[in-house]
């Protein structure tokens, strides 16, 4: 008959080339199946793959929504804030509705963008 789960092994070698300080000279190898935790067919495998990348890449253009809608990187252009900022001072501005606990309070730097009236005889 068949021999039990502890008795069982399995030939196992990769199915790709590995890199030469992994790379073995007696593939296959011979594994007991009751020490290996987990068996993946090829397409459980590029499935498990292609599940990883699509949620790291869900991750980083969530990531990336919140930093631009959310959060600004500007440059101080002038000297009208001294003494606090110095011309070229880069600071991360975070961008919130001024109502109730985010309203600015005394003492806090208000970023802008300048009306285009401004804009145009500037």
């Amino acid at each position: 008959g068949l021999p039990s789960p502890a008795q069982a092994k399995a030939l196992i070698r990769p199915a790709y080339p590995l890199r030469e300080h992994l790379e073995r000279s007696d593939w296959p190898v011979s594994v007991q199946l009751d020490e290996v935790p987990l068996w993946l067919s090829r397409s459980t495998y590029i499935a498990g793959n292609a599940l990883g990348t699509a949620a790291l890449s869900s991750f980083f253009l969530v990531v990336a929504a919140f930093f631009s809608f959310f959060l600004r990187i500007v440059s101080v252009p002038t000297p009208s804030m001294l003494p606090s900022l110095s011309p070229g001072n880069v600071v991360l501005v975070t961008r919130s509705i001024p109502i109730g606990p985010f309203k600015p309070n005394v003492g806090d730097v208000v970023f802008f963008d300048a009306p285009k009236e401004l804009e145009s005889t500037v």
